[in-house]
């Protein structure tokens, strides 16, 4: 018992393997007054300790893997395969990679000191001002005025953003 109860403290951040030990610790299989020692294991209330630990186990695999694929898909993961728009390019390149409308639909384009706060971080793209541009707007339904962002390849490699028009995939080669 006092072996189980060290092992399950060496597993504080592994809920079912801690669970099981701690299971298995509070499970009481000393044979009792007139029962025959391998008797004590079929025991009603050893079955229904084994159960709901087992319940228990079980929720928290569930939670778990619910937890991992909600953050997952919360995430954003961004690939070449799912990006709403693709901008491939050679390093030192600069292409027009989106455009952001101001805060409401009736707004002039923002200036670029205005978005560049919210532009995500990159490390193969260095963004800069496009000029004003437009584009029909999604949430709009409808020809607004934005501010275009260019990206200039800085380094290799393929990453994904989203952005107040959609997800773009950048590839640079």
């Amino acid at each position: 018992m006092e072996i189980a109860t060290g092992i399950a403290s060496v597993f504080p951040y592994f809920p079912v393997i801690g669970g099981l030990f701690d299971l298995l610790t509070r499970m009481d299989l000393a044979p009792r007054k007139g029962h025959r020692r391998c008797s004590a294991w079929l025991r009603w209330t050893n079955f229904q300790a084994l159960k709901e630990g087992l319940i228990e186990m079980r929720n928290a695999i569930v939670v778990g893997a619910v937890s991992i694929f909600s953050v997952l898909m919360l995430s954003g993961c961004v690939t070449p395969t799912n990006a709403d728009k693709t901008v491939e390019m050679r390093v030192g390149e600069t292409r027009h990679l989106t455009a952001y409308r101001g805060n409401s639909c009736g707004a002039g384009a923002p200036s670029y000191s205005e978005i560049v706060g919210r532009l995500p971080k990159s490390s193969i793209v260095k963004y800069s001002d496009g000029g004003l541009s437009s584009r029909v707007s999604r949430d709009c339904g409808k020809r607004v005025p934005t501010r275009a962002v260019n990206g200039t390849a800085i380094a290799t490699g393929s990453e994904g953003h989203r952005y107040q028009s959609g997800t773009v995939a950048i590839v640079v080669k």
